[in-house]
């Protein structure tokens, strides 16, 4: 499931760091520094629990605890403890449909309807690539109620008579109901349940507790989710088994799983070299322009650095954050059994603690030549500016069409309220320029990237 959607474009994929995240030239923690810094991170977040992985090329892996797995009976968190991972997981079903493509039983250019029965007819011929890179047009849910049972006659009954947001590829929008239907396709094409096909990359990988959530289930080591009300930690809803396993993100996993999963995801155990690479590489939209998510990864870059790989997660109790750099094979996982927005803020200061410089907390302010731009991206997200047509390019234009104002992340109702928009990143591709702004907002600052046309129309608004 998504993180909390402020709006259909960037918000499933919010992440922010705090004003005190480190920034490039800083010396990496050493690991008594990084125990201690985690443990004090996530205690002055009020989060009950949450544990971390932290690999790099050569060296021992690196566990992080703190906290409670389960608040009344005092169980710590340990190394073993399984935390649901949310939308994380997303890249772990892409996985197991790309082994699918790898043993020729899946066509990525082919529409869901050859693979999945009962949808709706225009959504049909939505090629699967489209859904694995969030193009695909297929509507979102209305709304999640976690304990409510949600199996796969029931999301056929709430698809019927509805049709695409937009043609597919015309347009980058979030879709965790899209991603769902890749569950289907792998039980269909396999003859097995979606979690059998999980389970055996798990095995693949030698994993010793990761596995599909069943959230009915009694599963030893599964920490317990909480949730904050009035300033109270409290017990979360607790999630149907349908909902807390669905393929856009039903997975629990351990931070002494993640050695393991990431060695197997990036070595060639689980994929062809050729499955390997579409999983790191940005795809394009009809119009030709870059989609910078594929595979269930963002694919982001900063200046003058290789391409890295993250994703956020989000459901009832749970929040959790991936970071991926190929070029030198760091990879962070963590998670925390609160459902929080810091695990953005959290997560990427944790790979800046470890390797300075390593994600956009690292960039500084630079100077801003085209001020009304950042003007204008300020008086839309404090909704002192409706969401015209006329300023966007033809691949916002459709989802302003379809959602009016809520296209875009608000920022109208945080305290403090969002205070600065300071730009950070810019770059040029043909005639379009991309600039990445650091939002200063309610004790936090986000990242967001727009990408504007020649001509000054916006094409991107994502978080980026």
């Amino acid at each position: 499931m998504t993180v909390t959607r402020r709006g259909v474009i960037g918000g499933a994929l919010g992440v922010g760091v705090s004003l005190a995240a480190s920034h490039a030239g800083a010396a990496p923690a050493a690991d008594a520094d990084l125990d201690r810094w985690f443990r004090e991170r996530l205690a002055a977040e009020g989060l009950p629990g949450g544990a971390a992985a932290i690999v790099r090329a050569g060296q021992p892996p690196r566990f992080l605890t703190a906290g409670r797995a389960s608040l009344p009976f005092g169980v710590a968190v340990g190394a073993g403890t399984l935390f649901h991972i949310g939308s994380v997981g997303k890249h772990v079903t892409a996985a197991a449909v790309l082994r699918l493509v790898d043993a020729g039983r899946v066509d990525l250019d082919a529409g869901i309807g050859r693979y999945v029965a009962g949808l709706p007819q225009g959504w049909q011929g939505a090629p699967v690539a489209t859904i694995l890179n969030h193009s695909s047009g297929i509507p979102d849910w209305d709304s999640i109620v976690w304990d409510r049972p949600w199996a796969r006659g029931d999301v056929l009954a709430w698809a019927k008579g509805r049709s695409l947001d937009f043609a597919p590829g015309a347009a980058w929008c979030y879709s965790n109901a899209a991603f769902t239907l890749l569950g289907y396709l792998i039980e269909d094409v396999t003859g097995a349940p979606y979690a059998a096909a999980v389970h055996a990359m798990f095995h693949a990988a030698g994993l010793r507790d990761a596995r599909v959530d069943d959230g009915e289930a009694v599963i030893a080591g599964r920490a317990e989710p909480y949730t904050r009300t009035d300033g109270a930690v409290r017990h979360a809803t607790p999630m149907s088994s349908t909902i807390s396993s669905v393929a856009a993100g039903g997975v629990l996993m351990s931070a002494r799983d993640v050695p393991g999963w990431s060695a197997a995801l990036w070595n060639g155990t689980l994929l062809s070299a050729a499955s390997m690479r579409r999983m790191q590489t940005p795809t394009r939209l009809s119009s030709g322009r870059a989609c910078y998510y594929n595979m269930g990864w963002v694919i982001d870059r900063l200046p003058g650095r290789p391409p890295y790989l993250w994703h956020t997660g989000s459901v009832s109790g749970f929040r959790a954050c991936h970071y991926h750099d190929p070029a030198s094979g760091l990879t962070m996982m963590m998670a925390v059994n609160l459902d929080s927005d810091a695990i953005g803020a959290i997560g990427l200061d944790l790979v800046e603690q470890v390797a300075p410089g390593s994600t956009p907390a690292s960039l500084p302010v630079i100077a801003d030549r085209r001020p009304e731009l950042t003007a204008l991206l300020r008086a839309l997200m404090r909704r002192e500016r409706p969401a015209h047509p006329a300023l966007f390019a033809p691949e916002m234009q459709v989802l302003v069409d379809r959602f009016g104002d809520d296209a875009l992340d608000d920022y109208s109702q945080d305290t403090p309220p969002l205070t600065a928009v300071d730009l950070v990143q810019e770059s040029r591709a043909g005639g379009d320029l991309r600039r990445r702004y650091r939002l200063t907002v309610a004790g936090r600052h986000d990242f967001v990237t727009v990408g504007y046309t020649q001509g000054g129309l916006i094409y991107e608004i994502s978080a980026l």
